[in-house]
């Protein structure tokens, strides 16, 4: 995936809090910023896996409840073992859960087939990154609260690369109609479409990208995400079986 961040993002360095502590009783222009972005050995900022597969899980679980399945918090699914039926038991209980959010992206005891890496800005932060100064609102004077100034420094808009993996045969063996499939294109298109922000600060207009990936489906390319929507008979088939399912619960 390409990805272009067309607003300034922060992903917060959660070892920045200390830092900011630490400094609290230096000059105003000595403290250092309350919030900065995560950096990786290079400089590059970037989100780690775990946050980018969480934006994506969460705009699936999105879709899925606009299409009327029933969605469980990832925590509130129960864990799955072989100690009781086997594998091939814990695989039917995965199943009978229903969840095809689950199925792709985990849940306890299930290792997810689908595995994203992190979003890795192409160029080092550099000296200068942009800053941002906020006050937070007091709720009964509707004044700015004492004391409560804070800043952040933020990623500037850029270029980012990330990849995303799966492993079919894993996965086949509990949506052997690849309705997840389906379900993941849905994703990749709003996401495409900049419809999945990263990081935080999204209500103040952070985190606004665009993405363009291309795709290796079992040694056939597909050289842009519209071609592997259009061209790719997996895609298809499972569009048809997730709407078909969809359609099974107005049914009932």
């Amino acid at each position: 995936l390409d990805i272009s961040a067309q607003s300034p993002w922060l992903v917060r360095d959660p070892r920045q809090s200390d830092r900011s502590r630490q400094g609290r009783d230096l000059p105003q222009a000595n403290k250092p910023a309350d919030a900065t972005p995560w950096l990786d050995e290079h400089g590059r900022p970037y989100d780690p896996a775990k946050g980018f597969r969480g934006a994506l899980r969460s705009q699936a679980e999105k879709i899925l409840r606009t299409m009327g399945f029933d969605i469980s918090h990832p925590a509130d699914l129960p864990a799955v073992s072989t100690r009781d039926g086997g594998t091939e038991g814990a695989l039917s209980r995965i199943r009978d859960t229903q969840d095809r959010a689950a199925w792709l992206f985990g849940l306890p005891g299930w290792k997810a087939p689908l595995t994203p890496s992190r979003v890795l800005g192409k160029s080092p932060l550099g000296g200068s990154p942009l800053r941002q100064e906020f006050l937070a609102i007091d709720l009964f004077s509707g004044g700015g609260a004492e004391g409560l100034k804070f800043n952040s420094e933020l990623a500037p808009k850029g270029t980012l690369r990330a990849t995303l993996r799966i492993d079919l045969d894993r996965l086949e063996k509990v949506d052997s109609a690849f309705e997840s499939i389906g379900l993941l294109a849905l994703v990749l298109r709003d996401l495409a479409e900049g419809d999945i922000p990263i990081g935080s600060g999204w209500s103040k207009g952070q985190g606004w990208i665009l993405a363009e990936g291309s795709v290796d489906e079992d040694g056939t390319a597909h050289p842009t995400l519209p071609d592997w929507f259009r061209s790719s008979s997996l895609v298809r088939t499972g569009i048809k079986a997730l709407r078909q399912s969809a359609l099974s619960l107005t049914n009932l």
